[in-house]
C-alpha cells in the first residue's frame, strides 16, 4: 500500500479488497458495498486503518504473518464513531471553558473599573515579549546568526532585475530566520484573535 511517484491512488473499492485479501479484515458487521460507501463519503483509509494498530496480528502462523486476527471492518467503523464523539465532547468542553473564562474576565474588569482596551493591549504586548524572549534565548550566535547573515547578504547581492534569484534568496533568508524564531510569530495571539479580543473589549465599555 506504500505509494510512490508511479503508484496511482487506490479507489475505495481497491482499498476494501486490500484489507480483505492482504490484511485478513472481514466484512461481516459491515458489508463490502457499505464499506466502499463509508470510505468514499464518511472517512478515509489511513485514518480508519490507524485504529487497527491495537488489534492482534498473526506473528508465527505460516502464510498469515502480518495479517489481522478476527478483525472486522465494522470494528474500525465503531472506533471511528467513538473518536468523533470524543472529539465533539472535547470541542464542547473547550468552547464552554472559553465562554466562562470570558465571563470571569468580564466580571473582573467590571469590578475593577479597568479600561478593557488597556487590559488587552497589556496582554498582547506581554505575549509578544514572551515569544521574543524565548527566541532570543534560543539564538546561537555562532551558528544561527551566521546563517542569517549569509542568507541576508545573498539577498543584498541579488540582481534586482532577476526576480527568481530574489525569490530564491528570500526563501533562503526565511529558512535561516526560522532557525532563530522557531517559526513562531510573536504576534500570533494578536493576529489570531485580535478582532475578537477588541470586539469583546468594546462590549465591556
Amino acid at each position: 500500500m506504500r505509494a510512490d511517484a508511479t503508484t496511482p491512488i487506490m479507489s475505495a473499492r481497491a482499498q476494501v479488497s486490500y484489507l480483505r485479501d492482504e490484511k485478513n479484515v472481514s466484512f461481516e458487521l459491515m458489508g463490502e458495498e457499505d464499506a466502499v460507501a463509508f470510505l468514499e463519503e464518511r472517512s478515509f483509509f489511513f485514518k480508519l486503518k490507524a485504529f487497527a494498530k491495537d488489534f492482534e496480528k498473526y506473528s508465527c502462523k505460516p502464510g498469515e504473518k502480518g495479517r489481522y486476527v478476527n478483525l472486522d471492518f465494522g470494528h474500525l467503523v465503531e472506533l471511528s464513531k467513538l473518536d468523533k464523539a470524543l472529539r465533539s465532547l472535547v470541542l464542547d468542553l473547550a468552547l464552554d471553558i472559553e465562554h466562562y473564562l470570558k465571563v470571569r474576565i468580564n466580571a473582573a474588569a467590571m469590578r475593577a473599573g479597568t479600561d478593557p482596551f488597556k487590559v488587552i493591549d497589556t496582554f498582547l504586548e506581554g505575549s509578544a515579549a514572551s515569544a521574543v524572549s524565548e527566541q532570543t534565548k534560543a539564538l546561537d550566535m555562532s551558528a544561527n546568526a551566521s546563517a542569517v547573515r549569509l542568507a541576508t547578504s545573498t539577498l543584498e547581492l541579488c540582481d534586482l532585475e532577476s526576480r527568481p534569484a530574489i525569490v530564491s534568496a528570500a526563501n533562503e533568508a526565511t529558512m535561516a530566520l526560522s532557525e532563530v524564531t522557531k517559526g513562531r510569530d510573536p504576534r500570533h495571539v494578536e493576529h489570531a484573535c485580535c478582532c475578537s479580543l477588541r470586539s469583546n473589549a468594546k462590549g465591556l465599555r
